[in-house]
């Protein structure tokens, strides 16, 4: 079965990188890998081929999709009661549950997740490791990242903000701190063209 193949291989490389990263011990990953219920599922009934773009369109937007929609679901007022249709249930042999109002916005619920809790995991090149060290790696050896002289600023925001930090600070001390005060240039940092701070 190429299903449970697949679940395998999975199951596998997930503890494989548990070790590696030292997550998990050797001997329970050996235990894990003996036991009989391995926890690992892979669904793969669903396949889009390379050039199906409506295919890759629809999974996309299933993967995106909001747990319920509005116009499947119906509310009774003089009962109480929801009815939510879709596609028959094999198990149910119906394809509608009705239920109070109440059992189905506690039902809604579950799909809410927890306070602080995280649905989007980033792994690889994305996780908060990977742009961390990218971050750290980028920084001079003193931790503070200082720009070029004629640097311009990285966004019209930046820009902005640092021209209403340049009026703020002469309204106050009525110098111009973008202006050095020997040469009259662009400030220069420190060790900069004439040698003075800002």
């Amino acid at each position: 079965m190429p299903g449970s193949l697949l679940a395998e291989g999975f199951r596998r490389a997930v503890l494989d990188f548990l070790v590696e990263n030292g997550a998990l011990s050797g001997e329970l990953r050996r235990c894990m890998l003996a036991s009989r219920h391995g926890g690992f599922a892979v669904h793969n009934e669903v396949s889009v081929a390379a050039e199906d773009a409506e295919g890759r369109k629809m999974l996309a937007g299933y993967m995106l999709r909001a747990p319920m929609s509005v116009q499947k679901m119906t509310y009774d007022v003089a009962t109480g009661t929801v009815i939510y249709r879709s596609k028959m249930h094999a198990g149910l042999k119906r394809n509608f549950p009705v239920m109070p109002g109440a059992g189905w916005l506690a039902m809604l619920c579950k799909h809410i997740p927890d306070r602080c809790e995280h649905l989007v995991r980033y792994v690889g090149w994305y996780s908060n490791r990977a742009r961390g060290e990218r971050a750290k790696n980028a920084l001079p050896q003193d931790g503070v990242a200082l720009p070029s002289p004629g640097e311009a600023p990285a966004t019209e925001f930046a820009a902005r903000a640092k021209a209403a930090w340049a009026r703020l600070i002469r309204k106050v001390y009525e110098a111009d701190p973008l202006e050095c005060p020997k040469c009259n240039g662009p400030t220069c940092l420190p060790a900069g063209r004439c040698g003075s701070s800002p």
